[in-house]
């Protein structure tokens, strides 16, 4: 049976950018082996060698920006001055995720599988073939024909509408207008999705009051310190911080009589 491959859009120029194979059943059960094979190992290498190795690897992949940034904007069609700030490919795609997770799992003593988004397999390739292999061996509008939204703020929808019951991930943000905090707070709570959630008012305590009734997983965005993570369908667990490194740990009591 012969490999399958598919072909890749790319989101700015609506033509073919690349082919590749598709990875099978079989290719991830064997990247489980691999890493099931390399936990003994690795659990026991100090962190301090640990974090020479992760933080090589955040040295490469800040000195291929550029390079990065390209291969991004070709298959997702953002601006690649954006790269500079932080690199995510479909979704949130996950350069920056791709790095965080695993690298958080490495930091306590882990072997990971990455699953990356069949949407932009290169930002991936890129990752596994130049960083990884290297840290470790060494305004805008079209008519369809691309992929490109212009950014725009949206109003008058309702609440069946797909723009305000799914996540697009785009340069588009859906409004509605509610007629009191409960209205608001029932409108915000209506989503199976609960990733984070924001609440702007000069009360401070109606804020808090009202941050306490959203479901999600927090309600301040500009503080890359605080814990990310969602509920419902956004996700489990947490990244950064401390709770982000215990996501990887067990708790293990070591008992002994003097």
């Amino acid at each position: 049976m012969g490999v399958a491959h598919s072909t890749w859009w790319s989101a700015t120029t609506g033509k073919v950018c690349w082919k590749a194979a598709s990875a099978s059943s079989e290719d991830a059960i064997r990247a489980v082996e691999a890493a099931k094979k390399a936990f003994p190992s690795w659990s026991k290498v100090k962190p301090r060698e640990k974090q020479k190795i992760l933080f090589k690897a955040a040295d490469i992949l800040e000195s291929r920006l550029t390079e990065y940034g390209n291969i991004m904007q070709m298959e997702m069609g953002g601006p690649a001055s954006s790269v500079h700030g932080f690199i995510l490919p479909t979704a949130m795609p996950h350069l920056h995720l791709a790095f965080v997770l695993p690298a958080t799992a490495i930091a306590t003593g882990n072997t990971t599988v990455l699953k990356g988004s069949e949407m932009t397999p290169r930002c991936y390739w890129a990752l596994g073939k130049k960083a990884a292999t290297e840290c470790i061996m060494g305004g805008l509008a079209n008519s369809g024909q691309i992929f490109i939204f212009t950014p725009m703020i949206i109003g008058d929808i309702n609440e069946d509408m797909p723009l305000w019951r799914d996540e697009n991930f785009g340069p588009v943000v859906a409004y509605r207008i509610a007629k009191s905090d409960e209205e608001a707070i029932e409108m915000a709570n209506d989503t199976e999705y609960g990733l984070s959630a924001a609440v702007f008012t000069q009360d401070l305590r109606k804020g808090f009051a009202i941050a306490k009734q959203l479901e999600s997983g927090m309600s301040v965005r500009d503080e890359p310190a605080l814990p990310m993570g969602g509920v419902k369908k956004s996700g489990w667990g947490r990244f950064n911080t401390i709770l982000g490194m215990e996501e990887f740990l067990v708790v293990k009591s070591v008992t002994w009589d003097d």
